[in-house]
């Protein structure tokens, strides 16, 4: 009792040191204070990826309506003589017969106007008629990507930490108190200097330190 009578002083400020110290951690007293804000990066991407080309098994286009001709052009009016009846007869026989072969293509475009698909259509008409179509399609599947990145470690640089220091022994609780400096390279060498004053010598002590950072971790 009577020790702790003696060094009441040094303990009070003992313990308002180490109060304090854990008040400007950044947990606070009991770890509630404001927390390091995580950088979060948020990137998308969306790609149409195109499928397989699909085939429709090929068929014969039904008429929906047929109407007959209202006017007649001069050129297949029916000549007035027996050959030119004749060749009216051939030009059209051979037309009538003829096949024609079409390919055509829709590209298909969303709301967007991103391209997600074509449809190909081949066609063949003769007789005035469809002798089959055979259609054919390609989709493009849009496909999206996201990503999220997380993180909080902040970009390496120089930092510099100033604070105190208080020594003492079995002695005397408290036999000096001093104020440092501590440096952090980018490289995570730490070097520090410290001034301090001795209560009882009567003389300022300085002190110059180098710490090294240990790793624990596999390689």
């Amino acid at each position: 009792m009577d020790w702790i009578k003696k060094n009441i002083l040094s303990l009070i400020i003992i313990v308002f040191f180490i109060l304090y110290g854990l008040k400007t951690c950044d947990g606070g007293f009991f770890g509630n204070g404001v927390k390091p804000k995580a950088d979060t990066v948020f990137s998308s991407h969306t790609e149409y990826v195109p499928q397989q080309p699909q085939i429709i098994p090929q068929y014969i286009p039904m008429p929906s309506n047929t109407q007959a001709p209202i006017f007649i052009p001069q050129q297949y009016k029916p000549d007035t003589t027996l050959n030119g009846v004749l060749r009216q007869y051939i030009e059209l026989l051979n037309k009538y017969l003829v096949k024609n072969n079409y390919s055509d293509s829709v590209v298909l475009k969303d709301s967007a106007g991103h391209r997600v698909g074509v449809v190909n259509l081949e066609d063949q008409i003769s007789e005035n008629k469809f002798t089959y179509r055979k259609p054919s399609y390609q989709l493009s599947f849009p496909v999206t990507t996201n990503t999220i990145t997380i993180t909080n470690e902040a970009k390496k640089r120089n930092q510099i930490y100033f604070g105190g220091v208080i020594e003492g022994s079995t002695k005397n609780v408290l036999n000096s108190a001093g104020l440092g400096l501590l440096w952090k390279t980018k490289r995570d060498a730490v070097w520090g200097i410290t001034g301090k004053y001795d209560f009882y010598q009567k003389d300022v002590k300085y002190e110059l330190s180098r710490y090294f950072k240990l790793s624990f971790r596999k390689q």
